[in-house]
């Protein structure tokens, strides 16, 4: 919307647009132009758009709609230049051999040259269709109309828009329209300053819009609330205007259906119409926003309806609590999640606090206002008793401004005619009764619009109504008085009247909804439960389900818990084996209710239903539902709401709904909602640790390893979470009971759950470790043998004994790809080569796999169709946004199981015993980003040089003393060392950059002057000249000081850690004493893994000189990277920082807790801080470690050393890359000849008064 407002002005804001778009193409072709088969004509092409762009610019601005035209075949040329490479490629493709299976390597390379080429297409053609589009248009013929249902906040957006321009000094004006009367365009152009005529005001307003900023915005906002007549004679004159003024461009807003009646048709025929929709898609961002702003506390219950996308929905929600506090405030959440009874107080409450000051203003009573909607049972016509008693006596969902009339007359006499039209439109206008717009036929054929009057916020206004009508029209006396009551010549039989003009669907849809959910709880036990559903009473010819289906399915959100009766199962389990489409919108139904606690159809009850179903079975309908997210708008709702998780408290009954059904997202093969619901469980567990502990045992029996196994990472990320934190005294008793469930559950003799799967062993066994060490459980003295390889009471899940079957492979297809059965299968097989499928020991473990996911029930058949589609849309993908074939997703579990299976038996390659896979997928213990904080950096530049050469050799060098001792890091009061840092600083004013790393190491102090006289004297001191701390790229985050699974090459058999000791400054040099040359032969083998017809030339043998080892200083470094890859999950967005080394760690008691990074002393103050600022590769950016100085005095005199900073980096130039190419600059070849650009210096800590020396 806001790029349609730029082009209604066609400034500099629009023509930017076309620069980006010109610069995603060029991004894009840096990569496509080396596959190109005319990269010249591309480039010429692109470029000559490129140079024509501010002539075109003009040419918009001045009405000249053919340059649009011309910037369209612009397009149309590049694109049809980009199609004969797309076309040459696939031709080359369909060249490979047949026997080249479609993973080889060849379509890998071919496919990576049409993504290429495919990408600058998408560029192309998405620029092409929007230069098709109402937007584009409006850049030559700038009128633009805006349309939108009540509530979805056309007024903010204009307010927004208008307050943006105004602070970049755009011309605009902002007209409210329903604040002008009479000769409106006058007044408006008065109340812009003096003028001698409107012409004469429009143009200066037309002067004004000459310049760069663009043409002069008017706009006119709520067009349909103004006075109807005066209205549409100012736009009729505001077209001829701006029709005259090319420097003006026009916005109006109106609310659908007004426009034909607020706008003269031959008018609204010259406006480009767009449509704004609220917060679709925004939902809990608008909430958290509206939440924040009446300062209250988000819902602890998910809003998923998507009537709570609505701006005016939300804001009257926040209104109508915001005067709650305690109990009531949480009643008042509870009844928004409840059903339409809450909202039907909020309604009220909205009604009765805006109505306030029009009872006073017209003598009405205290709430007259929502008794003239509600109705005055005092009247026994209820035509005249309220506007919805007089609706359901109409039949009608309107009344007519003559019964408006009527009513306002009957509760209030005293009031005139013009007292009474007075009192309505001030309810208009205040939202308490909506305008609308009828369509009729007169007698002679013709169709006419006349104004009626509707209750605001329909779907809720709609139950109001139907009680009304259930309680005129319902003898709920008897069973057989009931379905009287639905009679066909009945009045309520009517709003369930099927007709070929209703396409299969009820006369009154909105009202039959609101009767089927009123309907059980108005006879309550005056039938039958197994009868308590309205279909039942319904007359036969009105019993269809397909016409139930729609008003049944969207009122489930809305039903009290008591209206689920046996009736409405019945109805469900219909729809439930109706059709896919049915089960799918009937299951999202469940899901939104399946959220409210103490619901009959409850989470536990969803997860029951599903976990009775075989698990392919299950993800051909559940997982195939989760994955198509326009079919599963509920819990696409629901998980991007627990991104917001971290702000929400919840009570334990909504906790417990949630947990279950986060759980159930888990065999998702949309990976990232997977590690979303993971997430959601970790801080959901994080509150209530008991309720996510005692789903992790009970998910045991689920039939899909998918979901158990996240369940456990969750369980695990929260144990490492709170059993350190200020919660373990009452958290541990809970993580002990775990523990000891899980050992007996999964390890102990006759565990009915142990299993191979080395993700969920992992879990188990790190909560079991945690809880040990926390000193919070007591297992059996032989646990320790059942909790260890081989893990005897462990039975192999693979029924195969690896003798290949041919049924199986035909049964499972093609499930196992190229890669996966080369690289990810090969990891498993000691000594194996890569594409060598031939090997015995790969053969077995292989076929045992492919057994194993037949055993799981996948079938190639089956999932043909979805496959097809999945590999379609996804092939390509990044890993963390990938969706998963479902051949994969069994292929994962077999593979996981095997790792766990040979790893147990001891016979994964050595360097792989006991370690964690590299596909794990997610840490679950989801590290937060520490808190910002301005370090005292000192200044990284210097005076400015006269050239930029000058000032990179001149030798300045930054004096870090104030940044390696500070005396507060965010609060946090003391001396605090920097023991790891690196700054990096841009200047780009004299194209300068400097970097820096902050080495501190520790050192034995006689060793401390020839450490100081090797770093000065050596003219490179990177290339690991100063050693770096170990990497971890599979620990996870919350697991240092909790778990001895990391930097286990320092780890002693009896569970300490060695110090971090390395060499710095050693070399090894060439030995000329020690006689002949060791020789080294490499035989290179085939890819295809055939021989080669000359064994000779396969073969290559190599010199290797003897060398002597130059010992350097020792040396002990005080940190190690946290290295997760990001690619593995887009939940796991922290990383790349530096934690303390283990034997910091242990020797001073350390640990960490809630998902922090730093770690804390066993007193719970901070004893290390982490801090960083700055992203990617370019511009300022630090990340330092620091250590308490108490406890880092401690730990030198233990170890009796000092700490020293070795401290350099470069000086550069800031502009020496275009993309990704080097700008040629001889000076700085010369600079770097000579290490001219490096700077350094060498620093000591003085332990005793804490001062650099």
């Amino acid at each position: 919307m806001s790029t349609a407002i730029d082009n209604v002005a066609c400034g500099d804001a629009a023509q930017t647009r076309f620069r980006s778009v010109l610069d995603e193409f060029a991004e894009a072709w840096k990569r496509a132009k080396h596959h190109s088969q005319r990269p010249a004509e591309i480039e010429h092409l692109v470029d000559a758009a490129g140079a024509s762009l501010p002539a075109m610019m003009d040419r918009l601005r001045s009405r000249d709609a053919t340059a649009g035209y011309e910037w369209a075949d612009q397009l149309s040329e590049i694109d049809a230049r980009l199609m004969q490479d797309i076309a040459h490629w696939r031709a080359e493709e369909a060249k490979l051999a047949p026997d080249d299976g479609s993973y080889s390597s060849a379509h890998n390379s071919v496919r990576a040259n049409l993504d290429a080429i495919g990408r600058c297409l998408r560029v192309v053609r998405d620029e092409a269709e929007y230069a098709g589009s109402p937007s584009f248009k409006l850049l030559s013929d700038p009128l633009l109309l805006i349309g939108g249902e009540w509530g979805t906040g056309k007024t903010h957006l204009l307010c927004d828009v208008t307050s943006e321009r105004l602070a970049r000094e755009a011309p605009t004006v902002l007209v409210l329209a329903k604040n002008f009367e009479g000769d409106v365009l006058a007044d408006i152009c008065a109340r812009l300053g003096e003028a001698t005529s409107v012409e004469d005001k429009f143009a200066e307003l037309s002067g004004a819009g000459q310049g760069a900023r663009g043409r002069t915005v008017f706009v006119v906002d709520g067009v349909n609330e103004g006075r109807r007549r005066e209205w549409r004679q100012a736009i009729s004159t505001l077209t001829s205007l701006v029709a005259d003024h090319p420097n003006i461009g026009v916005v109006v807003t109106c609310r659908t259906p007004f426009e034909a009646i607020a706008i003269e048709k031959s008018d609204l025929e010259k406006f480009h119409r767009l449509q704004h929709y609220g917060f679709d898609d925004q939902e809990f961002d608008a909430q958290a926003a509206f939440f924040q702003y009446y300062q209250l506390p988000l819902p602890e219950v998910p809003l998923l309806d998507r009537e709570f996308s609505r701006p005016l929905t939300l804001k009257l929600i926040c209104q109508s609590l915001q005067s709650l506090s305690g109990k009531k405030l949480a009643k008042g959440f509870a009844g928004i999640a409840s059903g339409q009874r809450g909202m039907t107080f909020v309604l009220e409450s909205f009604v009765n606090r805006v109505g306030q000051h029009i009872e006073h203003e017209f003598g009405l009573q205290d709430k007259g206002c929502w008794i003239l909607l509600k109705g005055d049972d005092k009247f026994v016509d209820k035509r005249i008793a309220g506007f919805a008693p007089c609706m359901a006596a109409k039949l009608r969902g309107y009344v007519l401004p003559s019964e408006a009339d009527r009513i306002v007359a009957a509760s209030r006499p005293s009031l005139r005619p013009a007292q009474r039209r007075q009192l309505l439109e001030a309810m208009r206008t205040n939202g308490l009764i909506e305008e609308d717009a009828i369509w009729y036929s007169t007698r002679d054929g013709q169709h006419k619009s006349r104004v009626v009057y509707r209750l605001p916020y329909q779907r809720f206004s709609d139950h109001l109504i139907a009680r009304h009508l259930l309680k005129a029209y319902l003898d709920p006396s008897s069973p057989a008085a009931i379905k009287d009551s639905f009679a066909a010549t009945s009045p309520l039989a009517k709003v369930f009247r099927l007709t070929d003009r209703n396409f299969g669907h009820y006369a009154e849809p909105g009202w039959a909804q609101a009767l089927i959910t009123e309907f059980p709880e108005r006879v309550g036990s005056r039938l039958p439960t197994s009868q308590r559903e309205l279909f039942f009473s319904l007359p036969r010819e009105a019993q269809d389900l397909n016409a139930y289906f729609e008003p049944f399915v969207d009122g489930l959100f809305w039903r009290s818990p008591t209206a689920f009766t046996e009736g409405t199962q019945k109805v469900i389990n219909q729809y439930l084996g109706a059709s896919s489409h049915a089960w799918e919108r009937v299951v999202d139904a469940l899901a939104a209710v399946a959220t409210k606690p103490s619901h009959p159809y409850h989470a536990k009850r969803l997860y029951k239903f599903l976990s009775r179903y075989p698990m392919a079975d299950r993800d051909l309908c559940w997982s195939e539902y989760l994955r198509r997210r326009y079919a599963s708008p509920t819990i696409h709702r629901l998980l991007t709401w627990a991104e917001k998780l971290d702000t929400v408290s919840m009570t334990r009954a909504v906790a417990a709904e949630l947990v279950v059904l986060f759980s159930l997202v888990l065999p998702t093969v949309v990976r990232s909602d997977r590690d979303l619901a993971t997430k959601a469980l970790v801080l959901i567990g994080e509150q209530h640790p008991d309720l996510l502990f005692s789903h992790a045992v009970a998910c045991l029996e689920f039939n899909d390893p998918y979901l158990p196994e996240r369940v456990l990472a969750a369980a695990y990320g929260t144990a490492l979470s709170l059993v350190d934190s200020k919660k373990a005294a009452s958290f541990r008793p809970l993580l002990g009971d775990l523990a000891k469930k899980l050992y007996l559950q999964m390890f102990a003799p006759r565990a009915r759950h142990a299993t191979h799967h080395t993700l969920m062993r992992d879990y188990a066994l790190g909560i079991i470790e945690v809880a040990r060490r926390a000193r919070c459980v007591k297992l059996p003295k032989t646990s320790g043998r059942y909790l260890s390889r081989p893990f005897p009471n462990t039975p192999s899940p693979f029924t195969s004994n690896g003798t290949p079957d041919d049924a199986v492979k035909d049964a499972i297809g093609h499930a196992i790809q190229m890669d996966f059965g080369n690289y990810t299968i090969g990891r498993l097989i000691p000594n194996r080569a890569n594409y060598d499928y031939t090997k015995p020991d790969y053969v077995r473990v292989r076929s045992k796999i492919e057994r194993r996911m037949f055993d799981l029930g996948y079938r190639d058949k089956r999932f043909e169709h979805v496959e097809s589609e999945i590999g379609r849309n996804s092939w390509n993908a990044r890993n963390e946004h990938k969706v998963d074939r479902y051949g994969k997703k069994y292929s994962w579990i077999a593979y996981f199981e095997m790792w766990g299976e040979r790893d147990a038996n001891r016979k994964l390659p050595d360097w792989r015993q006991g370690s964690r896979p590299s596909d794990c997928g997610v840490d679950p213990t989801f590290p937060k980003a520490p808190p910002d904080w301005t370090p005292p950096l000192p200044d990284l530049f210097g005076s400015p040089a006269a050239t930029t050469e000058d000032w990179v050799a001149g030798g300045f060098t930054p004096n870090w003393h104030s940044l390696l001792v500070v005396p507060e890091i965010n609060g946090h009061r003391g001396e605090w060392v920097l023991v790891e840092g690196f700054v990096q600083g841009a200047d780009s004013s004299h194209d300068r950059e400097l970097f820096a790393f902050l080495r501190g190491v520790f050192v034995a102090k006689k060793d401390v002057d020839t450490l100081r006289s090797r770093f000065l004297s050596i003219d490179y001191p990177g290339n690991q000249k100063i050693p770096e701390g170990a990497d971890e790229h599979y620990l996870f985050a919350g697991e240092p000081s909790h778990r001895h699974n990391f930097a286990r090459h320092l780890l002693k058999r009896n569970g300490l850690y060695r110090r971090q000791i390395a060499e710095a400054f050693d070399e090894y040099e060439r030995d000329y004493s020690a006689g002949e040359k060791r020789s080294l032969t490499i035989k290179i083998a085939s890819m295809s893994g055939t021989t080669t017809g000359d064994e000779e030339a396969s073969v290559i043998e190599f010199d290797v000189p003897t060398t002597r080892h130059i010992p350097g200083v020792r040396l002990e470094l005080p940190s190690i990277q946290f290295g997760w890859e990001s690619y593995h999950s887009a939940q796991n967005t922290f990383s790349g920082f530096h934690i303390p080394a283990p034997s910091l760690i242990q020797r001073l008691g350390l640990s960490c807790s809630n998902r922090e990074i730093d770690f804390f002393d066993a007193s719970d103050h901070p004893a290390t801080l982490y801090r960083q600022a700055g992203e990617g590769y370019f511009g300022d950016k630090h990340k330092l470690l620091y250590v308490r100085a108490d406890l880092l005095r401690r730990y030198l005199k233990e170890t009796r050393q000092v700490l020293v900073w070795c401290n350099w980096g470069e000086r550069d130039w800031l502009k020496k890359m275009d993309g990704y190419d080097l700008l040629p600059n001889e000076g700085r070849q010369r600079v770097f000849q000579t290490h001219a650009h490096i700077h350094r210096t060498f620093s000591q800590w003085s332990a005793k008064d804490g001062v650099v020396l």
